[in-house]
């Protein structure tokens, strides 16, 4: 009975997650002089998306967000290398115990 709840309450989460990225992409396909979003018998078009692809620089955007990315994680790397490194050769308290009943900092 347990594990049918979580299965039925993750779906519904499921469900519930998906359902503003469903409405998103059903609002789209209209043209864009249709007004009623929810109406299930219009015409369903990809002219928005052509218009959208046609008005805006993608190219320009795409690379720019592939430098942006590639720069942070070329900095995310050097950092974390260097505090792993910093971790590795830090001399903490309780990392070597002189015995099983007391930590000291040797």
């Amino acid at each position: 009975m347990t594990r049918a709840l979580e299965t039925a309450g993750a779906w519904l989460l499921g469900v519930l997650w998906a359902l503003p990225l469903a409405y998103a992409v059903w609002t789209r396909l209209p043209p864009g002089r249709v007004l009623d979003a929810l109406c299930p018998r219009r015409a369903l078009t990809l002219e928005n998306f052509a218009k959208a692809w046609a008005a805006a620089p993608f190219a320009r955007y795409f690379v720019n967000t592939t430098l942006l990315v590639a720069m942070i994680l070329a900095v995310q790397l050097v950092l974390c290398t260097l505090a792993a490194y910093a971790f590795a050769v830090s001399r903490s308290r309780g990392a070597r115990p002189r015995s099983c009943w007391c930590w000291s900092s040797s």
